[in-house]
């Protein structure tokens, strides 16, 4: 199998939790439970140590956190305002839960953010986060449903007029379990957001997932692909492993000191490449091995 001579950059997801302080009802239990809490500080620290030590040959770690929500973490907190590891890139995916002085701390470090505006936070307070993050490669996330439309496109123009980048989400009704049933939104509502981003309904319709899974656009079956060796996912507990498509390959855990990436890309054995994080790994333009 061919080898890739220069890396530079290591894609890492990391599912950090599942405690949030929101229990949206467009958000499944799984990603907000709280049964896989945030890491200690001493266990995250080993974590990071690890990472740092197995990636010495990558110029960049471009790390995105997920949860649950990150910023209900003081541990993460600590590790993004005094780790000493200037390689790794910060990007976080955050509803804005945390004080206005954990954000304060950490800006300075981090590479970008998508903030989500949920209607249980106060408003006020996530204005007074985007205002301190505004410069800082920041994108605000609007996800709407049916029900609460005009509230939500209120707040969206609000905040686009302020001059923030900002991004209406619609949102698929079995969020986790597919992810190709939207909720049912009416035509109008699909045209004022096909609008919005500059797209046709055909345009955005071959955007999906779902499109090009029907279109068979997504199938690298017998295609290298790279994940496991410049990009990989890590799960709550801390496996490793070489994406959200591969529960079962595990290439370590960063609580327990192991942590082995491949060597060369690997042949893709799935006939549709789903995951939108897995999508970014890249892939062959000849199949069977061919690069």
């Amino acid at each position: 199998m061919a080898r890739v001579p220069d890396l530079t950059t290591l894609k890492i997801q990391w599912n950090f939790g599942n405690e949030c302080n929101n229990a949206c009802q467009y958000c499944p239990p799984i990603l907000r439970s709280g049964g896989s809490p945030f890491p200690d500080y001493p266990k995250l620290l080993k974590a990071f140590n690890l990472i740092s030590s197995k990636t010495l040959h990558f110029n960049t770690v471009d790390l995105e956190i997920t949860g649950g929500e990150p910023t209900f973490s003081e541990s993460l907190r600590k590790i993004i305002k005094d780790y000493q590891d200037e390689r790794i890139q910060y990007n976080l995916v955050s509803n804005g839960y945390a004080n206005l002085e954990w954000w304060a701390d950490v800006k300075n470090k981090i590479s970008s953010i998508q903030l989500s505006y949920h209607s249980q936070t106060p408003l006020s307070h996530y204005q007074d986060v985007a205002d301190i993050l505004k410069n800082n490669n920041l994108t605000l996330l609007i996800p709407l449903v049916p029900e609460d439309w005009n509230e939500k496109v209120k707040i969206y123009n609000d905040f686009k007029n302020q001059g923030f980048i900002t991004q209406l989400q619609l949102l698929y009704s079995n969020f986790t379990k597919g992810n190709n049933n939207y909720f049912k939104y009416t035509q109008e509502q699909w045209d004022f957001y096909y609008s919005e981003q500059g797209l046709s309904e055909t345009d955005s319709v071959e955007e999906t997932i779902e499109f090009k899974r029907q279109k068979n656009l997504n199938d690298y079956y017998g295609h290298l692909c790279w994940a496991g060796l410049d990009q990989i996912a890590i799960t709550s507990n801390g496996s490793i492993l070489r994406g959200w498509c591969s529960p079962g390959q595990i290439l370590g855990n960063v609580y327990q000191d192991k942590f082995e990436l491949f060597d060369a890309a690997r042949v893709c054995s799935k006939s549709q490449c789903t995951n939108g994080f897995d999508l970014k790994a890249r892939k062959s333009e000849g199949s069977w091995g061919m690069a």
